[in-house]
């Protein structure tokens, strides 16, 4: 995760619905930083309040340098098309650019980003210039723990029973088990014959774990 690991359990909640006109926009940061190895049981004591005990305690993480960002809406460039570009574009061809610019050689370039597909689409086109084996994909966890709470809605009533879901489920993913994971969530979903809205919410997180697994690989 990128920020400081913000609020609790509330944090990986979906965030409701808000119908309207509404502008998509793209944000970008390219930034250095040092490595920081985190076990699954540090990560979930970030995110759960009730991992929290006497003995926890945060290691101070590095601090990341020459931290740069881009905020683009879509935006018309007759020179180039009659329709608007997509700030998505824009936003990786800068990403590139700052990476082409200031990229080490043999430097590991880690690309973190939610589960949108044209994101990642958008980042693989311009990025020939490094090599496959130095860039590490990775599904910002803070989506999955959306996801994950998601399902803990579908299947349990109760929000103490949600959160114990919750904290296993995304324990499990932190250790690598997320084939393991979709398994257990489709024969939960059928085992407990779901429904509805709430077996439809259990097969799109399924579909979302499943069309992203390769992002998922936490525990390497």
């Amino acid at each position: 995760m990128v920020r400081e690991d913000a609020q609790k359990l509330r944090a990986c909640d979906p965030k409701p619905d808000r119908p309207g006109n509404r502008r998509m926009t793209t944000v970008a940061a390219v930034y250095s930083v040092d490595p920081f190895v985190r076990t699954p049981e540090e990560i979930l004591t970030a995110l759960f309040s009730s991992a929290k005990t006497e003995h926890s305690r945060s290691r101070k993480r590095p601090t990341p340098c020459h931290k740069r960002y881009l905020t683009k809406f879509p935006e018309l460039h007759p020179e180039v098309s009659d329709k608007p570009m997509s700030g998505t574009r824009m936003a990786m061809v800068w990403a590139n650019a700052q990476v082409e610019s200031r990229r080490q050689r043999k430097q590991k370039l880690i690309r973190l980003m939610d589960g949108q597909h044209n994101l990642w689409e958008e980042a693989d086109a311009g990025l020939a210039a490094v090599p496959p084996e130095d860039i590490v994909d990775i599904l910002d966890l803070l989506h999955v723990a959306g996801y994950v709470w998601t399902a803990a809605k579908a299947f349990h009533a109760y929000r103490r029973d949600q959160e114990a879901f919750a904290m296993e489920t995304l324990r499990r993913i932190l250790e690598g088990n997320v084939d393991s994971v979709i398994r257990s969530l489709r024969y939960r979903a059928t085992f407990h014959k779901l429904t509805g809205t709430k077996r439809d919410a259990a097969d799109r997180v399924c579909g979302y774990f499943t069309g992203h697994r390769e992002r998922m690989k936490y525990n390497e």
